[in-house]
């Protein structure tokens, strides 16, 4: 069995930022990330869970664009390479990424139901053990806690709901 690295030996995710725009009618989503984390020590990658979410634009702050954005299927990881070394601290990461609403019971996926005859659709999350990535470009561990601030932009026709504090 191949030995499973473990990106928080490198990197500790502290914040979240995640605005999601979804489109019931393609099933799929558009989003931007911003993620504040410590990088432990000095590297030109940065390497993050990911699994068929198709990042479209990246950049590290001060503006720091990748010169190559890698995925990785096998390892379900996404890998930012930059010209110049990034020092070890705290850092920024904005994402735009586009991905697909799933039917897979897990992730970010859909499920069907029936109300007065007529088929309807919901959307929903389950991002236990290895599912957050799924959804969101992230460090996808059990032990990788961090803060989450979430912006969700729906049809009208649906209800967002979460569970936790709602602050607008």
């Amino acid at each position: 069995m191949a030995k499973v690295a473990r990106l928080l030996d490198s990197i500790v995710p502290e914040m979240y930022r995640l605005s999601i725009d979804v489109d019931m009618g393609q099933f799929r989503f558009r989003a931007l990330e911003e993620i504040r984390f410590e990088l432990k020590k000095p590297s030109k990658k940065l390497t993050l869970h990911a699994v068929d979410l198709e990042v479209t634009l990246a950049s590290l702050e001060p503006g720091i664009k990748p010169v190559e954005i890698k995925t990785n299927a096998d390892d379900q990881t996404v890998t930012f390479v930059f010209r110049e070394e990034i020092k070890p601290g705290a850092h920024w990461l904005s994402i735009a990424f586009t991905g697909k609403i799933q039917d897979s019971l897990h992730g970010f996926y859909r499920s069907r139901y029936t109300q007065d005859g007529a088929d309807k659709w919901i959307v929903m999350t389950q991002l236990e053990a290895v599912h957050a990535r799924e959804a969101f470009v992230c460090v996808d561990e059990p032990s990788a806690k961090a803060i989450f601030e979430i912006s969700l932009t729906v049809p009208d026709t649906l209800t967002a709901l979460a569970n936790t504090n709602i602050v607008s």
